[in-house]
């Protein structure tokens, strides 16, 4: 075998490992969506009746209330573009089946706009989301965000460990 002869169980890893980099790309993109105040492409990364459970913030259902309640809720934090950058870590991937998956990624967010002498961190929390392809595109169908600093807002999920149980 040459190095250019694959297995079909490399290829099968090989189709894993992008779904999970798209992923990836997809929550970074959020990231970098959500701090450059471009709220249109930030809630079309969310699939039309997508869920977001955010804690002191609300339940929010479906892509219009979602692309609402994050231009409120950005309104509240910073008035310019990257005057608050979302620093999204340790991103782990489980892919469930071919169109869906679950992810639990670490967020730093930091408030750049406060003077230099006030401690910039706004919180750290975690992200528990679930994922599906909708026409070849991964999109976020879930997210949970639990608030773990400066107030603890978070529920039995973060203790019960990552990741959930893959049903089939």
């Amino acid at each position: 075998m040459n190095s250019l002869d694959l297995t079909q169980s490399s290829i099968a890893k090989l189709l894993h490992l992008l779904d999970v980099e798209d992923i990836r790309k997809l929550k970074l993109q959020y990231a970098h969506l959500m701090d450059t105040l471009d709220i249109d492409g930030l809630a079309n990364l969310f699939t039309e009746d997508a869920i977001c459970h955010f804690g002191p913030y609300g339940e929010w259902v479906g892509r219009d209330v979602i692309r609402q309640n994050y231009v409120a809720a950005m309104a509240e934090v910073v008035s310019a573009p990257l005057g608050s950058l979302h620093h999204i870590c340790n991103h782990w991937v489980e892919l469930k089946d071919e169109v869906s998956a679950v992810g639990r990624s670490y967020l730093i967010d930091v408030v750049t706009e406060r003077a230099a002498n006030v401690n910039p961190v706004l919180c750290y929390a975690l992200y528990d989301e679930e994922y599906r392809k909708v026409n070849d595109m991964w999109k976020i169908s879930f997210s949970c965000i639990q608030f773990l600093w400066p107030e603890r807002n978070t529920n039995e999920a973060v203790l019960a460990g990552f990741p959930p149980p893959v049903s089939k």
